[in-house]
């Protein structure tokens, strides 16, 4: 079996936090949108995927999502949902419908085609 390099599109600031080495996770409801990889600003290594419900993140998730660093985790968990809520809810996936997402944890990967 041969798998396919597709980028996930993220907003700037999730790339901004990745380059920090704030996020190394994100979460998706459905397939991520697709773009050519030339247009990609940082190149990724995926590794690892499950599938769990968006209510099921750990304190180590929501560091890993980039949310927590010098707040305590009620605090942290709170952002997250509030941000979940802000991209997902019109569509039917807010924090309180619990949907089952994709976590899929990442690295950067130095020097990258894409830097």
């Amino acid at each position: 079996m041969t798998t396919k390099s597709r980028p996930i599109i993220m907003l700037s600031d999730s790339v901004r936090a990745i380059l920090d080495s704030r996020k190394t996770q994100t979460r998706r409801v459905m397939n991520p949108l697709y773009m050519p990889s030339e247009a990609s600003r940082l190149t990724l290594e995926i590794t690892n995927v499950r599938c769990e419900r968006v209510q099921e993140i750990t304190c180590d998730d929501v560091i890993a999502e980039g949310y927590g660093r010098g707040i305590n985790y009620i605090q942290a968990e709170i952002a997250f949902a509030d941000a979940w809520d802000k991209l997902n809810a019109k569509r039917g996936y807010g924090w309180d419908a619990n949907p089952w997402v994709w976590v899929i944890e990442f690295k950067k990967i130095e020097g990258g085609d894409n830097e």
